[in-house]
């Protein structure tokens, strides 16, 4: 049996998700799904003769982990980009690559990672500020390297904390 989690910590937000879980008598075309009660606090509703599997909890969290990252990451986007003199993206979009924490589209357009909630507040601003430099410079070239320690000073030991972000910070069922 998977040991069943209580929190889940959305550190770039400085917020946890409260879990509950309800085991039901399994019905035929039953899957498990979130009850929700607020957007901190539901239940994971399972059939009892069958454990969650990671890939299932990935699907039951996701719509809700990108409309925090909506309500949230959105806004702090825009924020920075005021902060620190970038132009405002055209678009921001919320998804789950599988690859990237972001990307910028030559239209403008940036698309942000709902596993961005999971990192440090401090790597998930690198990570929108790195975005926001490519409002100014497409590529990974020493322009954008200066760019980017100008408007973040730590931003090297930020880029090696990235690196295994993913290992650190992310919980084991949305790997």
């Amino acid at each position: 049996m998977m040991r069943p989690f209580q929190t889940v910590e959305l550190r770039a937000i400085a917020q946890k998700i409260q879990v509950g879980w309800l085991p039901q008598k399994p019905s035929p075309g039953m899957v498990l799904h979130l009850m929700l009660h607020s957007d901190l606090h539901v239940t994971v509703v399972y059939p009892e003769n069958k454990d969650p599997t990671p890939r299932q909890l990935q699907t039951a969290f996701a719509p809700l982990l990108s409309d925090l990252a909506r309500k949230f990451l959105a806004p702090r986007l825009l924020q920075l980009a005021d902060e620190h003199g970038f132009a405002r993206p055209s678009l921001v979009r919320i998804g789950a690559p599988r690859t990237r924490w972001a990307s910028r589209s030559s239209s403008g357009a940036i698309s942000l990672n709902y596993l961005l909630l999971f990192l440090p507040e401090a790597l998930a601003a690198h990570i929108l500020i790195h975005e926001l430099c490519h409002t100014v410079e497409m590529n990974h070239g020493p322009r954008f390297y200066a760019l980017l320690r100008a408007n973040d000073p730590h931003a090297m030991a930020h880029d090696a904390a990235v690196k295994s972000a993913v290992r650190d910070y992310i919980p084991f069922w949305q790997k």
